[in-house]
């Protein structure tokens, strides 16, 4: 019998060692997402909000009011100075957007129906023809899932696609008029809307929580952070120079920006916003921070960091007046250098980033990196 009891009591032992392994493991889920490695990511996302996004907002959002309104003193009156104003405030706009790109979630991401902020505002290239249907027609809905007609990129379209003679005498026409000012007001909406909206809950909503689990702001950020990386390296390049899985040429006309020649202003603006994002400003914490305080991060800074002055390196070369698309046409090989260094830096911010730091990588981007 002394045998047989000795197995109840381990039995009941393991039994007891099992309810109590049950019993702690939220306790053990939540140390991890908590991650006390004594560095403080709390106020990582104060600075985040406060420093980046809410500025980037504010000032993308107040140059689309200015846009908006030399659209409608073009309108109003049409001739060469205006058309020049209304040019000149819309690469302000746009270039100004690439600081606040990277930042499509929360009130920036997916609701329904409605896409990301970067997508209803920012898709290029253009559908040539949906916008000659909508000129020719005057019907058109900014809701709908014509993102390819709407945005920065569909007014880039009607208000650089031509002569300046050919385009003010097109917006004679009512429909290029109405269509101008609507999209206008669109982008401006939008934007006041995300901007408005981290001005009250969901910037406090986002300091609210400090770990790293997937729907974290943690998570979120840094996620949109490596996207909008790999938004410059496969879109922005990687496509228009025919460098794509399935291209067998080049395709100058995927250029971001093709009609106003503004391409590589946008994506060397882009680039810098994304390192500024990894690096930070103003001497306060960022990403770059927070890796150099767990174990193999100063190694991976120092990478990553000589990565992106590589890049950096790479489009000081490009002469800064040049015309992307005619680069990639007559002599890519510059725009080739870029996109292969971004591509060599692509595992440093993403795969070695998102193991040293313990933040899973939570969309497909079907390029192997």
């Amino acid at each position: 019998m002394l045998p047989q009891i000795r197995v109840m009591q381990i039995r009941k032992s393991i039994l007891l060692l099992g309810i109590l392994a049950i019993a702690l493991m939220p306790a053990c889920k939540k140390d991890k997402d908590d991650q006390t490695d004594n560095f403080d990511r709390a106020a990582m996302l104060e600075v985040y909000r406060d420093e980046f996004i809410k500025p980037a907002f504010t000032n993308v959002n107040g140059l689309a009011n200015t846009l908006e309104t030399v659209a409608t003193a073009f309108v109003n009156n049409q001739n060469t100075d205006n058309l020049e104003q209304l040019r000149e405030g819309w690469k302000d706009a746009v270039l100004s957007w690439e600081s606040a790109c990277a930042y499509n979630f929360g009130p920036a991401g997916e609701s329904g129906t409605r896409k990301t902020l970067n997508e209803e505002i920012a898709t290029f290239p253009v559908s040539e023809s949906k916008l000659e249907t909508i000129l020719n027609g005057g019907n058109y809905s900014l809701n709908d899932y014509n993102r390819d007609a709407r945005g920065f990129f569909a007014i880039e379209f009607l208000i650089f696609n031509g002569t300046e003679a050919e385009i003010i005498s097109r917006f004679g026409n009512a429909n290029n008029q109405n269509f101008l000012l609507a999209l206008c007001a669109d982008i401006n909406s939008r934007l006041n809307t995300v901007k408005s909206a981290w001005e009250t809950d969901f910037g406090n909503e986002f300091t609210g929580e400090a770990g790293t689990s997937v729907g974290s702001p943690v998570s979120e950020l840094y996620n949109e952070f490596v996207k909008s990386y790999e938004i410059l390296k496969n879109y922005k390049f990687g496509l228009p120079l025919g460098l794509m899985s399935g291209q067998s040429s080049i395709e100058p006309k995927l250029v971001e920006a093709y009609y106003s020649g503004f391409s590589l202003n946008l994506a060397e603006a882009h680039f810098k916003a994304l390192e500024e994002i990894w690096k930070g400003k103003n001497g306060k914490v960022a990403f770059r921070d927070w890796l150099n305080s767990v174990e193999g991060g100063p190694a991976l800074v120092s990478e990553t960091e000589a990565g992106f002055n590589s890049i950096q390196s790479k489009f000081d070369v490009v002469n800064n007046g040049s015309v992307m698309s005619e680069l990639i046409e007559n002599n890519p090989a510059q725009l080739i250098e870029i996109h292969t260094e971004i591509q060599k830096n692509t595992r440093f911010v993403k795969s070695e980033m998102s193991s040293l730091l313990g933040i899973a990588i939570t969309y497909s981007s079907g390029d192997g990196d």
